[in-house]
């Protein structure tokens, strides 16, 4: 089925505007480009979502332990910043934000990696060209360092949700993607005694963490970490 998502729906993201201007004025751009075609160089953002927010997060929800059903909830909105517009997903737990999926700050630490790398590649690069080529090869490398840091674009996010709904249990806890295994620890499948032998990794991720605590104190018992 072709996905035809409505520009209110789902509105393009274009967070790039202040931090190229400002990087354009440090390395300046190869004849012909302008400031704002510096957010080309970042893996472009997935435009077109399969399935309406409000019934993802309906489906999502009631995936849910019946336990924590209506205190954890999953939440979105987009916004404009600067004349451009941008989006979060975010966590909370009884009414309260524990974790963000942000588009704007997502965008903006992998343009800043992105940037670092590059010029840690072209130190003796002696051509604006070869730059913003080291600048393409960085954005690149800088994606997959910030997701394993749990920094998710609005859209990267939304995606994880749509292939949570298909994929097994046993298959999401051992997942790399931290919104597929934070869904896990929150899934109506994890029964009491497979959560109670659930063991954490020693370095896990602080929202991987607070997810867990939580289920473990709804269904009272305590939560321990590998390695403690």
């Amino acid at each position: 089925m072709p996905c035809n998502p409505s520009a209110e729906a789902y509105p393009a993201t274009r967070p790039f505007g202040s931090l190229s201007n400002t990087l354009m004025k440090s390395s300046p751009a190869p004849p012909g480009w302008e400031a704002g075609q510096l957010s080309s160089i970042v893996r472009p953002s997935k435009s077109c979502l399969a399935m309406h927010w409000s019934k993802l997060k309906q489906h999502i929800e009631e995936l849910f332990s019946p336990t924590i059903r209506g205190r954890v909830e999953l939440h979105s909105t987009w916004y404009r910043q600067g004349g451009r517009s941008s989006s979060r997903l975010w966590i909370t737990i009884d009414g309260n934000e524990v974790y963000q999926f942000s588009s704007l700050k997502t965008a903006m630490a992998e343009m800043r990696l992105a940037y670092g790398i590059a010029e840690a590649n072209s130190a003796k690069a002696d051509t604006t060209d070869k730059f913003w080529d080291s600048l393409r090869k960085g954005a690149d490398e800088a994606g997959p360092i910030l997701e394993k840091q749990g920094l998710y674009t609005f859209e990267q996010a939304h995606s994880a949700l749509e292939k949570y709904i298909s994929i097994p249990l046993e298959e999401a806890l051992q997942s790399d993607n931290l919104i597929t295994r934070s869904l896990a620890i929150l899934d109506r499948r994890l029964g009491k005694r497979r959560l109670l032998t659930l063991e954490l990794k020693a370095e896990e991720h602080p929202l991987i963490e607070r997810l867990y605590a939580f289920r473990c104190a709804v269904e009272k018992f305590r939560s321990e970490k590998k390695g403690q």
